[in-house]
């Protein structure tokens, strides 16, 4: 009697394994497939829902003097492109985000001025407050400063 227990064990353990592999096996057929048809690319919805709840609105001034010193991105309107001195600064609601060197170079063959006014933008930068721009977002290249619209 107890080796008869001990072959019906061996073989729940043997069916169970068995059925783990075989969905995991389909799983991952499954996986490759939607790669190959190219509708499993890019980021999980979860994720890119979790990355937009980091972004700061910038019309939220007390999320953005939260973070004054600290490298964030923010989600805003440009209101007003200034040019002077070789530079351009794009006005925001409360921020004014300077764009000058390499950076104003790289942005310049992408964009015009009169093609900015009214764009939604996300910028990733640092939040500074300096006497020639006042409250602003420096960002450190060009693929920091995404034009969504």
């Amino acid at each position: 009697m107890a080796f008869e227990d001990m072959d019906i064990k061996k073989l729940r353990i043997i069916i169970i394994t068995a059925l783990v592999l075989f969905f995991v096996g389909c799983l991952v057929l499954i996986k490759i497939g939607a790669e190959k048809m190219g509708i499993s690319g890019g980021e999980p919805p979860l994720l890119k829902l979790m990355e937009e709840s980091k972004v700061i609105r910038g019309t939220n001034i007390k999320a953005l003097n939260e973070n004054l010193g600290k490298e964030v991105t923010v989600r805003d309107t440009i209101e007003d492109i200034k040019i002077q001195n070789g530079t351009w600064v794009l006005k925001l609601h409360y921020l004014s985000v300077p764009l000058q060197g390499n950076l104003l170079k790289s942005f310049k063959h992408s964009y015009k001025p009169s093609e900015l006014k009214g764009k939604t933008v996300k910028i990733t930068g640092v939040i500074k407050i300096t006497s020639e721009a006042g409250l602003s977002i420096v960002p450190k290249q060009t693929k920091d400063i995404k034009v969504l619209d």
